[in-house]
């Protein structure tokens, strides 16, 4: 709900926190002309309403790019977005953190499974 959210505009960005998190897009200040919208040079799509959106800046000496990750999602009726916007330097390492959550997620997850089977074994020569 936006009333429960606190904007704030920022140059060539917009954020918003919603409970204590906050979610960032960063565009270029240029905007299309014929649709009053910015579009990104490139969009990547995965399952699970993930998109990462690259959106080319110009600066002052050269040109640099901006990449915006965003997850869509239905609440209740309507659906919503969590973005964050990032530069070239920090998509490794957040590949990196994303690879490293993957594995201790999946080594929990065996490990769950083999306690449980020690339980059932255990409850079966009762």
């Amino acid at each position: 709900m936006v009333t429960d959210m606190m904007r704030t505009r920022l140059g060539v960005g917009f954020c918003r926190t919603e409970l204590g998190a906050t979610f960032c897009i960063s565009y270029p200040p240029r905007i299309m002309a014929d649709s009053n919208t910015v579009k990104p040079v490139a969009t990547f799509r995965a399952p699970h309403g993930l998109a990462a959106s690259v959106f080319k800046n110009d600066g002052k000496s050269s040109e640099y790019f901006k990449v915006s990750l965003q997850r869509s999602y239905k609440k209740g009726t309507e659906f919503e977005t969590k973005r964050i916007s990032l530069g070239r330097d920090d998509l490794l390492a957040v590949a990196e953190l994303a690879t490293r959550s993957w594995n201790y997620i999946a080594d929990a997850e065996v490990a769950s499974r083999k306690q449980n089977a020690k339980e059932d074994e255990g409850s079966d020569e009762e």
